[in-house]
């Protein structure tokens, strides 16, 4: 909820990092708009990352009912919340890396590398150009690369942190089982009686075919699946924290006059008058 609220308060944190130049360095100023993008950004992580926390909510209370359905519609659905909570944990990943690549577009020294990955993007703030959004694995890797070339310690250490979400095995797991489930055969969550080995066997002129009973693919273990989420979120967890803690300092490093803006309180309700 708290980077949620970032997407907030952008207008306001780059009209704060305008105005608070100081007079005699107004030909140094920075273009705002990227204050307002990083915010932007952040604010659509705490979406993605709250819609995972939501998913994998509902999949803790479907499983406590686990005893009063059946068995195969309990690995159904269990199996579709987890996987559903999976794809927005996996875009607030890819998300996090695009971050860091933004900060490194206001280091002096970061940036040219950054536009040498990809050197047809357009990278302007706002900027739809497929190209100028990158997977978390080649995110990572060019951060890394382009947070070295600079003086930034907070952007060293938030490069250190994506490339660490990008190595973990924790997420190395769940994007592998996205792989299986979404681009390759997906494991049915019932039984069927189509191996992935196929039925027929060919050897010395004699072809053989079985005809399996249906079976569940080990693959298919709902338990699983959600355990793998659980430890996914952990991960992204703490790779969320690491680069919330430098962001800003990583804005005033890179000559940025930037002050972190105060969440706002909650409204309070209005009491009812009868």
């Amino acid at each position: 909820m708290a980077w949620q609220q970032f997407s907030q308060l952008g207008g306001w944190a780059a009209v704060r990092s305008y105005v608070d130049q100081s007079a005699d360095r107004r030909s140094r100023r920075k273009d705002p708009n990227r204050i307002v993008e990083l915010h932007a950004v952040i604010g659509a992580i705490g979406e993605q990352a709250g819609l995972c926390w939501t998913f994998e909510q509902d999949a803790q209370r479907f499983s406590a009912t686990r005893s009063k359905i059946s068995e195969e519609h309990h690995r159904l659905i269990l199996r579709a919340l987890s996987e559903a909570g999976g794809y927005f944990l996996l875009g607030a990943s890819h998300s996090l890396g695009n971050l860091g690549l933004r900060v490194a577009l206001l280091e002096r020294m970061a940036a040219p590398m950054v536009q040498a990955a990809a050197p047809k993007a357009d990278l302007s703030p706002g900027s739809e150009d497929k190209r100028a959004w990158f997977p978390l694995s080649t995110a990572s890797r060019v951060l890394t690369k382009a947070a070295q070339a600079s003086v930034n310690v907070p952007l060293v250490r938030i490069a250190d942190a994506i490339s660490g979400l990008a190595g973990d095995l924790r997420y190395v797991a769940l994007d592998t089982r996205r792989g299986m489930d979404y681009h390759r055969l997906r494991p049915q969550s019932v039984p069927q009686a189509s191996p992935r080995g196929g039925v027929s066997q060919e050897g010395n002129g004699i072809v053989t075919i079985d005809l399996p009973n249906p079976t569940l693919d080990p693959e298919a273990d709902a338990d699983q699946v959600h355990e793998m989420l659980v430890h996914a979120m952990e991960a992204l967890r703490r790779s969320m924290l690491a680069v919330r803690n430098d962001v800003a300092k990583a804005l005033r490093a890179a000559g940025y006059w930037y002050h972190e803006p105060a969440p706002r309180p909650p409204a309070r309700r209005r009491k009812q008058t009868t």
